[in-house]
């Protein structure tokens, strides 16, 4: 009297790759410099070019604040102290990493530093005129709170469309790095 379950073919994702190599990542780069190199979408170039460089996870990304950033030293570094995730009937939850090796300093090259800089004071004028106060690195559009967890992967395939660049998830940039 057991019913087995059906099997469900798996999709097909021969189109994707699981890392971009060297001329894949300056292609990719180059994609999202000519997406998002404007004041109205900077966050998205800064936001994949973290991702990209510094290996960190989504979900640590979306959790950083500014104190975390370390921008203006000799050499920049990110303090990961926490991760976000979006828990059912919880709402969004920020929690310390998992494990003990998952709080670190990650170092972060002058290239990326001074894209972050840029989106610091970008950002921070638009937190000026509306009068907000946020520590938050990766605001949601009204600036009140952080980004959503699709958010990323949604600017990633809008940077990519159109493009010879293949397409990767966003778990794959960390795996890049």
């Amino acid at each position: 009297s057991i019913r087995l379950p059906t099997p469900i073919s798996k999709p097909d994702r021969s189109y994707r790759v699981d890392v971009y190599d060297r001329p894949q990542l300056a292609a990719f780069m180059d994609a999202v410099k000519d997406k998002y190199d404007n004041v109205d979408q900077y966050h998205k170039l800064a936001y994949l070019r973290l991702l990209a460089f510094t290996g960190i996870r989504n979900g640590e990304a979306r959790a950083l604040t500014w104190s975390d950033m370390h921008l203006d030293r000799d050499e920049p570094f990110i303090d990961v102290n926490k991760t976000m995730s979006d828990n059912t009937g919880h709402g969004v939850v920020i929690n310390p990493p998992k494990t003990k090796a998952g709080s670190r300093k990650v170092m972060i090259d002058a290239e990326t530093a001074n894209i972050l800089k840029r989106w610091r004071a970008i950002q921070g004028q638009a937190l000026m005129r509306r009068g907000l106060p946020s520590n938050v690195v990766w605001t949601n559009q009204r600036l009140s709170g952080r980004i959503s967890s699709n958010q990323p992967r949604e600017w990633l395939l809008a940077a990519i469309r159109g493009t010879d660049v293949p397409q990767i998830n966003v778990h794959g940039l960390r795996h890049t790095y």
